[in-house]
C-alpha cells in the first residue's frame, strides 16, 4: 500500500506537468506574435494560416506569401557572414542585430519612453504590426495591408 506523502508526492508530479504542458501549449499556440523580450533567430518565423515572416540565414527579415512563393516586403537587410538576430525590445523598438547583439543593423525606431510588454502581429490582412500592450495603439506597421 503507497504511503500518503509518495501519493501526495504523485500527485504534485502530475498537476505540475499539466501545468507545465498547457503553458507550453499556450505559448506555441500564438506564434505569429513576437512579444517583447522574444528573438527570431535565423531560420525562423513568425506565421499565421497564410503568410510567414521569416529571418532568413542572410540577415534580411521577409514576409512571404508562400502560396505564390513571393516577397511581400523585406528589410533589405541581407549580407553574406553575419549572424543576425530579431528582437522585439521592451522598449518597443523591434531590432536586428548583427552577429548577436552586436550591432543594430535595422530598426522600426519606435522606441518608447517606458519599459513595457509590445507585440509584433502578423495580422491576417497580411500588415506587420508593433502594438502597444497597455492601450492596444499601433506604434509601427510595414503597410503591406490587403485593405485598401
Amino acid at each position: 500500500m503507497a504511503s500518503s506523502s509518495s501519493s501526495s508526492s504523485f500527485f504534485s508530479s502530475a498537476i505540475m506537468i499539466l501545468l507545465f504542458t498547457t503553458a507550453l501549449a499556450t505559448f506555441g499556440s500564438a506564434n505569429y506574435i513576437l512579444d517583447s523580450g522574444k528573438f527570431l533567430n535565423p531560420g525562423e518565423s513568425l506565421q499565421n494560416n497564410v503568410f510567414a515572416l521569416v529571418m532568413q540565414n542572410d540577415c534580411n527579415l521577409v514576409l512571404l506569401d508562400p502560396a505564390s512563393n513571393s516577397i511581400i516586403w523585406e528589410s533589405g537587410t541581407a549580407a553574406e557572414g553575419w549572424d543576425c538576430t530579431l528582437q522585439m525590445q521592451y522598449d518597443g523598438n523591434l531590432v536586428i542585430y548583427r552577429d548577436f547583439n552586436a550591432a543594430a543593423i535595422w530598426a522600426t525606431n519606435t522606441k518608447q519612453a517606458n519599459e513595457d510588454i509590445y507585440h509584433l502581429v502578423l495580422q491576417s490582412d497580411r500588415n506587420l504590426v508593433i502594438y502597444d500592450h497597455n492601450n492596444n495603439k499601433a506604434l509601427w506597421a510595414s503597410g503591406t495591408s490587403l485593405a485598401k
